[in-house]
């Protein structure tokens, strides 16, 4: 998805689904809420969502989004290299004098940044099109096409003002903002990992033999944890012996320690500073503090305040209102 328009018809699709009472689609995490009234098996949401022109992955969004930042960068760079130096030679061109051979270094820098640094606008377009409908994506291409076509009119010797460099400068600017929205996405997706990291992988559990290390994943409510200092509390639970400074900056954002003792509540992912204790599990899994917090967070970035509503369909009517109001003026 590559804009509001996107991820409307992706949230359409999803809320056709026999069953479904709530879809809510977040262009800015690329996931999507679903609320049902009965179990909705995977490769019916994949067929819903590729019915829209999209499609589904299984990979880690972080990963993901990583994946896309560096891309997004490399195009960035791609484009204002040829851009730069077609925007200076246009100016040139046209205010000091002719430039040998500028027609033909138009057509090729457009083409770079239009067809390769461009080449997931012109898919989106592309996707869009197919699928009967119009978004950015649709704009920004129409307008970069039709542009640089008159660059290959004009060099064949058609009496046409070339206006591929402006096709051009569309294109890198569309880019850079799409660079910049990727930038936003990638800083939220690395604050969601390292809340993720704060989960401790395994933890010391006491039982009839001693102390026996075993994954967090298999600890159940009642097991007795011991958590020395230094270490990460793996779950939250009760103080059953022992006291200890506890850093709960992850909940309070409060960076001074506070001080626990047998019978206070620790939380999952704070830091034990000072001296080892022994907590009795209470909760476990996605019930946990740390994990349910992480759950909110990914749930607030894909649910919409009233005005950001409005402005979503007021978009869905602005790009064809744009084309019909071009196609008129032809």
């Amino acid at each position: 998805m590559t804009c509001i328009t996107c991820a409307n018809r992706v949230e359409k699709a999803l809320r056709k689904i026999p069953g479904v009472k709530f879809a809510a689609v977040s262009l800015s995490t690329s996931t999507g809420f679903i609320i049902a009234e009965r179990d909705i098996d995977f490769e019916e949401i994949k067929k819903a969502v590729e019915s829209a022109g999209y499609g589904v992955s299984r990979e880690n969004p972080v990963e993901i989004e990583k994946k896309r930042y560096e891309e997004a960068k490399k195009n960035l760079l791609v484009t204002w290299v040829a851009t730069t130096p077609l925007m200076l030679m246009m100016l040139y061109h046209m205010f000091v004098g002719h430039i040998p051979q500028f027609s033909f270094m138009e057509i090729v820098l457009s083409a770079i940044v239009i067809f390769y640094a461009g080449r997931h606008t012109l898919r989106g377009a592309y996707i869009a099109v197919t699928h009967l409908h119009a978004n950015m994506d649709t704009l920004i291409s129409f307008g970069a096409l039709t542009s640089w076509l008159t660059s290959i009119l004009e060099f064949s010797g058609l009496p046409i003002m070339s206006f591929g460099s402006i096709g051009a400068m569309m294109m890198a600017f569309h880019i850079t903002g799409r660079f910049v929205e990727s930038h936003l996405r990638d800083k939220v997706s690395k604050e969601v990992k390292a809340l993720l990291k704060l989960h401790a992988k395994e933890a010391r559990v006491l039982t009839e033999v001693g102390e026996v290390t075993m994954p967090v994943e298999a600890i159940k409510e009642g097991f007795i944890v011991v958590v020395k200092p230094g270490e990460r509390i793996p779950v939250d639970g009760e103080i059953v012996e022992g006291e200890s400074s506890i850093d709960e900056s992850i909940i309070t954002g409060e960076s001074i320690p506070v001080f626990k003792k047998k019978g206070d509540h620790v939380v999952g992912g704070s830091l034990n500073i000072s001296g080892p204790i022994k907590i009795k599990v209470t909760k476990t899994g996605k019930d946990t503090f740390l994990a349910k917090m992480i759950e909110l967070i990914q749930q607030v970035q894909g649910f919409k305040v009233p005005i950001q509503a409005l402005a979503d369909r007021l978009t869905g009517w602005f790009v064809p209102a744009i084309l019909l109001l071009s196609l008129i003026h032809i």
